[in-house]
């Protein structure tokens, strides 16, 4: 597989609700970052391994529901990928709907996902969770 299709195939999976299969598209010490304010942000932070990647998960489904999940365009070569995303997410506490564009930045090494950064604007998620 070349590096844009392990990018291609990891959100063709996680749109899919696999997150099995995603982790092992990933390097055993993967380098995950995500934006926020780090302890007002239950996934704001940066944290190294597929361990602390499915911390982040499982905060992440504990507060919100993914309704929806569109790639709207993947740029890159060779080993370095910029992917935009439209999100829909549903807050579980509030019930109210999310809907927000977000950049995620990957490294690929090795034909696995060795580092990922999500980029987005997160006050409208502070201001929908209540």
């Amino acid at each position: 597989m070349t590096d844009r299709e392990v990018v291609e195939q990891a959100y063709r999976l996680y749109a899919a609700g696999d997150l099995g299969s995603v982790f092992a598209l990933m390097a055993e010490d993967i380098a995950w970052g995500s934006c926020g304010i780090p302890g007002s942000d239950i996934t704001a932070g940066c944290s190294t391994g597929r361990a602390a990647v499915d911390r982040y998960f499982d905060a992440l489904r504990g507060a919100w529901e993914i309704e929806g999940y569109e790639v709207r365009e993947i740029l890159g070569t060779e080993g370095r990928f910029a992917v935009h995303a439209r999100v829909k997410a549903r807050h579980k506490t509030s019930g109210t709907l999310l809907e927000t564009d977000k950049v995620d930045l990957l490294t690929i090494r090795d034909g696995r996902i060795a580092a990922f950064t999500e980029i987005m604007d997160t006050h409208p998620m502070h201001a929908l969770a209540g």
